[in-house]
């Protein structure tokens, strides 16, 4: 019965003749649901080519209303031997409730029905903005770090960052320049402003571990707000989480082995490491290395738009290349434990 219409329509559609239909109970063999679907389509799509006679008990036929749609009572008259057929209009709909009250409870419970799906509709959409009001939040210092670091969540976990975290969002202004975007800003949130924001999620600032990230980072340490931490199974150093607040934490790229010797961590001025150098050197152009001296080519930092460059990556990926991304390993999987630690 759900194909037969649909057949139907499709004859009446590419005929020149006109198509008469009469169909006894339609709703025969679906499902609830399904038969509100099909009564919806009888009213809005096969009634444009065709005179359609109906006889049911559905309610979602019996409830149908609109200029297309008249409505009538077959039954027994008086002598219970002929049978009358009624026009249903306000009087003999009240007259028919009184009877057996089918139309004006079938209306109801069509109008119930449709709550009903609404209703169903909102708890996802509320279900979905409460899942995302308690994930975990990651701040990285700029939008080019949460570009990649998307690109790579979902080449390295298989899904989208956006399954299990909240990436805060970075403006720009009218000239396309970030606002607040950078270590410095991140430091300044965390020490002036982090305790007067209502928010119970875990909170991860990501600092780069090049000279800025890290001597921001270290001024948290030295004020004495945020202090170092160890994780099980994790053997970095540069971990902290504030003292009072203890679901916000602070910390720095982990550098995969191929940069070890990007990083110090004592002396900032030895620290080069971007989100970009997690990609190894085949990835990086010879425009974006700035090497150090004219001597040594093993260290360089990355020069150059950084946002242009991550836009670069991520259409490598959307035109099916593969791109070694294991270089963001250690960085998401410290973050994927402290997402996992109890706020308290």
């Amino acid at each position: 019965m759900r194909y037969i219409p649909t057949i139907l329509n499709y004859i009446a559609k590419n005929s020149n003749q006109f198509h008469i239909w009469g169909f006894d109970e339609p709703e025969n063999s679906c499902e609830y649901a399904l038969v509100k679907e099909l009564s919806n389509s009888f009213l809005n799509e096969y009634v444009k080519n065709s005179q359609i006679f109906v006889v049911t008990h559905s309610f979602h036929f019996i409830s149908l209303t609109g200029n297309h749609v008249s409505r009538f009572r077959v039954c027994k008259d008086d002598n219970g031997i002929n049978s009358k057929v009624i026009f249903l209009d306000k009087r003999n709909l009240e007259q028919l409730e009184s009877e057996i009250g089918i139309i004006q409870i079938n209306e109801k419970l069509s109008d119930l029905f449709d709550q009903y799906n609404k209703e169903k509709e909102e708890f996802h959409t509320l279900k979905e903005k409460l899942i995302n009001s308690i994930k975990p939040i990651i701040l990285f210092e700029g939008p080019s770090d949460n570009l990649l670091f998307s690109v790579a969540y979902k080449e390295l976990k298989g899904s989208e960052i956006s399954s299990k975290y909240l990436l805060c969002e970075h403006q720009t202004n009218t000239l396309g320049s970030t606002i607040g975007s950078s270590a410095s800003d991140i430091n300044r949130f965390l020490y002036s402003h982090i305790t007067k924001t209502p928010i119970d999620n875990i909170i991860i600032a990501v600092f780069d571990f090049d000279n800025e990230g890290f001597n921001q980072f270290k001024a948290l340490k030295k004020s004495k707000i945020y202090i170092p931490v160890s994780i099980d199974g994790i053997t970095f150093k540069n971990i902290l989480q504030h003292k009072d607040k203890r679901n916000i934490y602070a910390i720095t790229l982990v550098p995969p082995t191929f940069r070890e010797n990007f990083v110090h961590y004592e002396h900032s001025n030895f620290c080069y490491l971007t989100t970009e150098l997690l990609l190894t050197d085949i990835y990086i152009p010879i425009a974006n290395k700035s090497y150090l001296t004219l001597f040594d080519k093993s260290v360089f930092v990355f020069g150059g738009n950084k946002i242009l460059f991550a836009e670069k990556i991520k259409k490598r990926i959307d035109k099916g290349e593969k791109i070694d991304f294991s270089g963001f390993n250690n960085s998401l999987n410290l973050i994927d434990k402290l997402a996992l630690i109890k706020k308290y």
